[in-house]
């Protein structure tokens, strides 16, 4: 295996590694020449036992392959973005790829990832011993050998979207609806539903209504601003020197329009950003006449994020609110404030009326044939939008708001209506309809008034006899080589870890920690002791509070799995040496309590574990501003929760928990 040049390009630092599909053919394909002509230098492999390549295909070969492609990318200090098609998706969800500092993002063409019998379909091993037989197709494979492999694999969709969501870089997904050879219905349902549940549009979905299981089928206007926005952000980094986070958004993307559409990027800088403002202006220039694409820079620092000031874009809910729902991390501040339901259904309501009243004064004051009548049908939408908030969609897809409506929702037929104008360009826009338009953001008005009145606006420590004390998830680990819970204790943290421990720090030191616990785990004291030493505090150790025992035992994958499934499945259940979910949770919570009663009165941080944390919080009711009740792990690397509890007497009941960071 060897990487060779696809495409050169001359006036950026950025690449692309493609990892082709099995056997995948290898052409200069239309998707590459455009990526070259946007600055990128495209490189590419062949696995072993395809094409000229010598030796026999099979999954571990494979693997190897591509682990070696990145490995060679990494050693010649190449700043990429992986793009991954068909096969190849299920190696890119077997390599961990936290442990690679120069990858911007990953994007993953007609995944097939988990090869389960639940996202393929049947004919993919038709066509593969098509091709087999084919000798127009040199492809070496003992295909016997090789659908036995297959089905033995452990990996799923939601193991995989769990792993890919902790990456710290972009990842992206494009398939066809009418895709040939993957379950299109289980993938978009898998996909979907975990935005759904998340708190931030961790990925970026492409499902296009033509295509087939072709590459080129899939690529688009889109997906070209969205490789813009990358390299821009990429570009960014290089100018500026400091920490820079990147946020992205354009209609272009969110609404799948194929008119030619700006790029809005939020830039968040850790120092003063007003010294860059020169460098950014010139850079956007220049980029302008390269790229013949228009973007728009929007430049903060992180204290505008931390001191939750309401920096408000295009009338709608606060910066906070709109980072957290509607733009798409490239460069991810790693630790936004928390956005209370009730502030964001507050801000909603707030952002709903200064719409509608700006509606009714264009109504009032400007002719049929202005420019600014057309924004009436699009504050509709973000009013539609925004109450869809109020109904617990938080993480909605802006192109398919009508989803959200059945058809026989009074909604439905408005928002088809001012679909099909905005494609005629608002060629049919006439008074009457604007006036509906007005009066449908009058109702939704009132509807989000009374549910706003039906709510208390939470303050979890109203109650004097009410304290609490800070929990928080150890910082980014060492990959995971073993299965034994025992061995997994010594596994330290990595160095992207150190630094965002560094970063939660600093928040801390605004909340006067007096004292720090932490498990005795390595990585877990090893968080903590980043933390001790910016506050200038030791670390005590508080060995309950350690994650769960998994098992005592070397354990094959599939009987891991098979553990992990039957213990999240019965709260009782335990094996192998391992606790049952009751039991660790029983276990933390005597270990929280032994800390607070020994610290009473004193701003105590703690220093844990996810998979325990999850299901001490899951144990809880219905405190919570997030569903701990999901069987995947919800809670990231260095999250950190405040809990309250009460003391009546000897008595300590814990009452309630929210996510700080």
């Amino acid at each position: 295996m060897f990487l060779f040049k696809q495409t050169t390009a001359n006036f950026r630092n950025i690449n692309i590694l493609f990892a082709p599909g099995l056997p995948g053919e290898m052409t200069q394909r239309p998707i590459f020449d455009d990526l070259s002509a946007l600055g990128c230098d495209i490189y590419s492999f062949y696995y072993s036992g395809t094409y000229e390549q010598v030796g026999i295909f099979d999954l571990e070969q494979a693997n190897k392959d591509l682990v070696n492609a990145i490995q060679e990318m990494e050693d010649k200090k190449l700043p990429f973005t992986i793009l991954g098609y068909s096969f190849s998706t299920y190696f890119l969800q077997k390599i961990d790829l936290a442990q690679y500092s120069n990858i911007l993002g990953l994007s993953m063409f007609s995944p097939i990832m988990g090869l389960d019998p639940k996202s393929i379909k049947a004919d993919f091993f038709e066509e593969l011993e098509t091709l087999h037989k084919d000798s127009t197709q040199p492809f070496k494979c003992n295909l016997e050998l090789l659908k036995t492999q297959i089905p033995a694999s452990e990996l799923n969709f939601d193991y995989s979207l769990s792993k890919f969501a902790l990456y710290n870089f972009p990842v992206t997904f494009a398939y066809s609806l009418n895709d040939t050879l993957i379950n299109v219905d289980t993938i978009n349902y898998k996909l979907q539903n975990y935005r759904i549940q998340h708190t931030y549009n961790k990925f970026l979905v492409w499902d296009s209504s033509e295509g087939y299981h072709r590459l080129d089928t899939y690529y688009n206007n889109s997906m070209k601003a969205y490789f813009e926005g990358l390299f821009i952000a990429a570009d960014l980094k290089r100018l500026i020197d400091d920490e820079v986070y990147v946020y992205f958004w354009g209609s272009q993307i969110t609404q799948k329009s194929n008119k030619e559409s700006d790029i809005d990027l939020l830039i968040f800088t850790k120092s003063n950003h007003l010294i860059y403002t020169k460098i950014l202006r010139e850079y956007q220039d220049e980029h302008a006449k390269i790229a013949n694409l228009k973007f728009d820079l929007s430049i903060n620092t992180l204290e505008d994020i931390y001191t939750k000031k309401s920096y408000r874009f295009n009338r709608g809910p606060s910066i906070t609110h709109e980072l957290t729902y509607h733009y798409f991390g490239i460069y991810k501040i790693p630790h936004l404030p928390i956005v209370q339901t009730y502030d964001l259904l507050e801000d909603c309501y707030q952002a709903t009326l200064t719409n509608l009243n700006e509606a009714r004064k264009i109504l009032l004051k400007t002719s049929l044939t202005s420019e600014r009548v057309k924004k009436i049908p699009k504050f509709t939408i973000f009013a539609l939008i925004y109450l869809q908030y109020y109904y617990n969609h938080l993480n909605i897809d802006w192109s398919k708001i009508k989803d959200y409506y059945l058809t026989n929702s009074e909604y439905h037929n408005i928002i088809s209506k001012i679909e099909k104008i905005q494609a005629e360009d608002y060629q049919d826009l006439n008074i009457e309809f604007l006036q509906v338009c007005v009066e449908v953001m009058e109702k939704i008005h009132k509807e989000q008034e009374h549910v706003l009145a039906t709510l208390q606006k939470p303050n979890p420590i109203k109650d004097k006899q009410i304290k609490s004390f800070y929990l928080m998830r150890h910082a980014e680990k060492n990959r995971q080589e073993s299965h034994n819970s025992l061995i997994n204790a010594e596994l330290d943290i990595t160095t992207d870890g150190k630094a965002k421990t560094e970063s939660v720090a600093e928040y801390l030191l605004q909340n006067k920690i007096e004292v720090i616990y932490a498990s005795n785990y390595k990585r877990s004291v090893s968080t903590a002791q980043i933390i001790a030493d910016r506050l200038d505090l030791q670390v005590k150790q508080e060995e309950l509070i350690h994650e769960k025992i998994f098992s005592t035992d070397n354990l094959s994958d599939e009987q891991a799995f098979d553990l992990y499934n039957k213990s999240f499945e019965d709260w009782d259940y335990s094996n192998h040496g391992s606790e049952s979910i009751n039991q660790a949770v029983t276990r933390l919570k005597r270990g929280l309590v032994q800390i607070l009663e020994k610290e009473d009165h004193i701003t105590t941080l703690m220093v844990s574990h996810g998979r325990v944390m999850q299901s001490f919080f899951n144990s809880l009711e219905n405190f919570t501003e997030k569903d701990f009740k999901a069987k995947e792990l919800m809670i990231d690397y260095s999250d950190v929760y405040q809990v309250f509890y009460r003391l009546d007497g000897d008595a300590l009941s814990f009452v309630g928990v929210i996510q700080v960071l």
